[in-house]
């Protein structure tokens, strides 16, 4: 009996937050969704990404006005760590130095993400937190063997202007992994909203 009761009270503490089990609204209601601002999305590569995932579901819809309901994306990390090394050297020379420098990263992003109802301010669903990741490589800049070569010609180059971004400093190349990293960021978001 108790077993019961304790069903029944859960139940009724779950749905009295005001949670709804994703899909939960009316059948073959379509859901007008807003998507805020998201911070840290400085070329706002991310919310372009959700809305255009948004409008191509068949459950929701995208809407730039302020709706009933809003999709609430917030960035709570976005770290860069190094995962790969390889052997200094020296910059005049070029002959391998003792010491090991970095030349890849996995750069990790956490989302929380949440729908509102924007009229009860109340969650429409549980918040829940995405995890992303993407590796990526980079080249020592202090090192000229690392970013010059010599033509079939016998004229030096700097391979940065043929590298397409795989030999990029390390800035550089977490910035450019962010593109590639957020679409899996929206992608994984409206996976969980389905």
């Amino acid at each position: 009996m108790r077993k019961y009761l304790l069903i029944i009270f859960l139940a009724w503490f779950a749905f009295s937050c005001g949670y709804r089990a994703i899909g939960s609204f009316k059948d073959n209601e379509i859901v007008a969704l807003s998507i805020p601002l998201i911070s840290s999305d400085e070329d706002g590569r991310l919310r372009d990404n959700l809305a255009v995932l948004v409008a191509s579901t068949r459950k929701y819809k995208y809407t730039s006005f302020n709706s009933r309901y809003q999709l609430l994306v917030k960035i709570e990390s976005d770290e860069t760590e190094h995962i790969g090394y390889m052997w200094d050297r020296d910059s005049i020379v070029g002959e391998r130095l003792n010491k090991l420098y970095p030349s890849e990263g996995r750069r990790s992003v956490v989302a929380k993400v949440i729908i509102i109802d924007t009229i009860t301010n109340k969650d429409l669903i549980e918040p829940f937190t995405v995890t992303v990741n993407s590796d990526f490589d980079f080249v020592n800049p202090t090192s000229i063997k690392n970013i010059e070569f010599t033509d079939t010609s016998q004229q030096k180059q700097t391979s940065l202007q043929y590298s397409l971004g795989q030999l990029d400093s390390q800035e550089g190349s977490s910035v450019e992994v962010a593109h590639p990293l957020f679409d899996k960021l929206a992608e994984k978001i409206i996976r969980f909203l389905l």
